[in-house]
C-alpha cells in the first residue's frame, strides 16, 4: 500500500522524467489507486448523506440547535431553525462551529461550538428505527434480493399490509447500497416485485378497521 502511494506521488511530482519503477509496479499502483478512490467515494457519499439529513432535521425543527462560546460559558436557547435554511453547511460540520448570525457577513466570523439538544436527539433517533436483520437463507442471494428482503422488513410488508408503490420506492432509495448502480427501471421492477401481484392492478388491500 505504502509503495503504491509513493509511486503515485513520485509520478505527480516528476511526470516529465523516466519513472524509476517497472510497468508492473505502475499498473499495481494504478489498481490500488482506483480501489482506494472507490472506497473513499463511498465514504464521502455516506458522509454527505448524513450531513444533509442532519441539516434538514435542524431546518425542520426536529433537532434543536444550541451554541456555546469557544472558551466556555452558557449554552444558548434553541436557535431559529431558519438559520439552517442554507446550502452552506459544510463548514459547520467540518468545524462543529457556527455563528448565531450566520447570514451577516461580519458577524458570521464570530463562531461558537454547536450543540444538539439531548431530548430532541433522543426523540429523533428513536424515530429512525433500525434496519431489520436479514433471515438466514442457505441459497445464494444477489445484492438486489437482499435489499428487497431488507426493504420488505423495514416496511413490515405482509398480505394484509401492502404499502403504496411510492413508499416502497422511497425506502429502496433510502437503503440503496453505495456499491450498486441505481436506475429507475431497476427501482420500479424491485418495488413491483415486493408487493402482491394484485397491487399492480390498483386493488390495494386495506388493513381492517379495529
Amino acid at each position: 500500500m505504502e509503495e503504491a502511494r509513493e509511486i503515485l506521488f513520485w509520478h505527480l511530482e516528476h511526470e516529465q522524467y523516466e519513472p524509476p519503477y517497472s510497468t508492473e509496479l505502475w499498473e499495481k499502483a494504478c489498481a490500488f489507486n482506483e480501489k482506494d478512490n472507490q472506497e473513499r467515494h463511498a465514504a464521502i457519499k455516506r458522509m454527505r448523506r448524513a450531513r444533509t439529513t442532519m441539516a434538514t432535521a435542524f431546518a425542520d425543527g426536529e433537532l434543536s440547535c444550541h451554541l456555546r462560546p469557544i472558551l466556555g460559558g452558557k449554552i444558548s436557547a434553541q436557535l431559529d431553525p431558519d438559520l439552517w435554511n442554507t446550502e452552506e453547511i459544510d463548514a459547520r460540520f467540518e468545524t462543529c462551529q457556527m455563528s448565531d448570525q450566520p447570514f451577516d457577513f461580519y458577524a458570521s466570523y464570530d463562531r461558537q461550538w454547536i450543540f444538539v439538544g439531548r431530548e430532541s436527539l433522543d426523540r429523533y433517533c428513536g424515530g429512525l428505527g433500525t434496519t431489520p436483520v436479514q433471515p438466514e437463507i442457505s441459497q445464494h442471494l444477489s445484492p438486489y434480493l437482499k435489499l428487497m428482503i431488507t426493504v420488505s422488513g423495514a416496511l413490515q410488508v405482509s398480505p394484509e399490509n401492502q404499502p403504496k408503490l411510492e413508499e416502497v420506492l422511497a425506502k429502496l432509495r433510502e437503503l440503496w447500497p453505495d456499491n450498486l448502480t441505481m436506475s429507475d427501471r431497476m427501482l420500479n421492477a424491485m418495488a413491483t416485485a415486493i408487493r402482491e401481484p394484485e397491487m399492480q392492478l390498483g386493488r390495494a388491500r386495506k388493513t381492517p378497521a379495529k
